[in-house]
């Protein structure tokens, strides 16, 4: 047998491992704790369309000069906000649960049922 076509044999039958292959990704949704009802039912749209597409989502909420002094009413907006998406989908999992880093607020989401990606 020739090596190089036993190359190109293993080449193709790596990229074709590929193909099948589901990549999972980490989608950003950064928010403020003075959102407005419209903005945040945007970026709820655009997260449930991330989740439905397979992907996990990390909601950041950043706090900044005085926002700091009102941190538990930011996390207590921040865990209604995770709770209306539950709302929306029922299969919603929280990965890494709300806590605070420095003046941010980070959590992560999927879904617990597999999707598949088309």
């Amino acid at each position: 047998m020739d090596f190089g076509k036993y190359k190109y044999q293993e080449q193709k039958k790596i990229n074709e491992a590929k193909k099948k292959q589901v990549q999972i990704l980490l989608k950003e949704v950064k928010l403020r704790p003075s959102i407005d009802v419209n903005d945040l039912n945007i970026k709820l749209r655009k997260a449930q369309e991330f989740l439905e597409d397979g992907d996990r989502v990390k909601f950041i909420m950043q706090f900044r000069g005085r926002e700091l002094a009102h941190k538990d009413r930011g996390m207590m907006r921040f865990k209604s906000i995770l709770t209306e998406l539950m709302l929306r989908l029922p299969s919603l999992q929280i990965d890494q649960e709300p806590n605070f880093e420095k003046n941010t607020v980070i959590a992560v989401t999927s879904l617990s049922k597999k999707v598949k990606r088309t």
